[in-house]
């Protein structure tokens, strides 16, 4: 295994800067030691910064994703990064000290691993999908991200974990076919070199049929047909690979999004409800997503279960009902216990949701006004 710091896996326009020299790469590089380096990614755009330690030593490893319009400041050692500063964009990171963001630091713990990172300049840091701890410069205070979600960072506060924006569910499905670059160049590169592949096959084969007194012009023919058929099936690859390319580079990741203050209260089964918020979020060309703010609140002497993909709905202009599909909310709320949570809906870009509705299909039910 080669030891060192590399960028590496370079598509689109990415730069290299050192000591004031700013230069385009367009392949693999290996940096110097106990250097200063920025790299930066253009629009679609990707890149990795990795350094591979080999299999003696005493470091681990180390791999950074930068997306599109990504910048970063970091510290080389030997064979090692050091300091890894993200100054903004998209980045895929393990959770590690080393990583330096603006208004707050990570903290080692056992259950961190990979996540995704939006910083946004000195304005704020969104930290979404993965596991790791963060603690807040300003207040101490800390915050585990969870799967799924996201924390919002600013100079006084830390949130607590949010539902993840459509926004980076878009980013995550880039993420998962970034192969396709690379798959895209493999393919492209077999399919250009399988004609001299099959003249070699045939030279020495041609040779060995006349050693040995076989009928070349038979194996001639299974040779060209196998090789036909290696071909046609690079071709096939490389074009599912080219379509998978497109689909990133044509991806709308600023999705359009709406919040709609709600601010009421209702008494539910027992339980105090406060219906803070209603958030609409482009989720494809058909369809948006809705998520319901709700805080929950059990003020009676006895443990009270709600199950709320069965219990509540949505209520849209024309009467229709539309189910709730998903749920961060707890089901057990024993006395005195307090969650918040979100409840979620996929709509029709036509829906206008009017109401909420609390309820069991064969009781009676509580209807709530969202949106007049």
């Amino acid at each position: 295994m080669r030891q060192g710091v590399f960028v590496t896996k370079i598509n689109g326009e990415v730069f290299l800067e050192e000591g004031g020299i700013r230069k385009e790469i367009k392949k693999e590089i290996k940096l110097g030691v106990n250097k200063k380096y920025l790299v930066e990614t253009k629009k679609d755009s990707y890149c990795y910064i990795t350094h591979k330690t080999t299999p003696d030593s005493k470091q681990e490893g180390f791999l950074s994703l930068l997306f599109f319009d990504s910048k970063v400041n970091f510290l080389t050692g030997r064979g090692n990064i050091k300091e890894f500063e993200i100054l903004n964009g998209v980045f895929y990171v393990p959770c590690d000290e080393k990583i330096k963001i603006p208004f707050a630091e990570f903290v080692e713990n056992p259950v961190s691993s990979f996540f995704f990172i939006e910083v946004f300049k000195d304005k704020k840091v969104i930290l979404f999908d993965g596991r790791c701890v963060v603690k807040s410069k300003k207040t101490g205070k800390l915050v585990e991200l969870q799967e799924k979600s996201q924390i919002v960072i600013t100079e006084d506060d830390i949130s607590e974990n949010i539902p993840m924006e459509q926004r980076y569910y878009e980013i995550k499905k880039i993420f998962n076919k970034l192969y396709s670059f690379g798959g895209f160049e493999f393919f492209q590169h077999l399919e250009s070199k399988t004609d001299d592949l099959k003249n070699a096959a045939l030279y020495v084969n041609k040779i060995l049929a006349e050693k040995q007194g076989l009928d070349f012009e038979k194996i001639q023919n299974e040779i060209n047909k196998q090789f036909e058929m290696q071909k046609k099936w690079a071709e096939e690859q490389k074009e599912e690979m080219k379509k998978e390319k497109e689909k990133i580079l044509n991806a709308n990741i600023n999705k359009q999004s709406k919040v709609l203050n709600i601010d009421k209260n209702i008494e539910y089964a027992g339980l105090c409800i406060k219906i803070k918020n209603m958030k609409i979020e482009e989720k494809d060309e058909k369809s948006n997503r809705v998520s319901i703010y709700l805080e929950v609140e059990n003020k009676s002497p006895k443990e009270i279960f709600v199950f709320w993909n069965e219990e509540v709905r949505l209520i849209n202009k024309e009467g229709e009902i539309i189910s709730i599909e998903d749920y961060e909310l707890e089901t057990d709320y024993l006395p005195e216990l307090k969650k918040s949570g979100y409840l979620f809906a996929d709509i029709k870009k036509s829906d206008i949701i009017k109401n909420i509705q609390f309820g069991k299909k064969s009781l009676s039910k509580i209807d709530v006004l969202l949106n007049g």
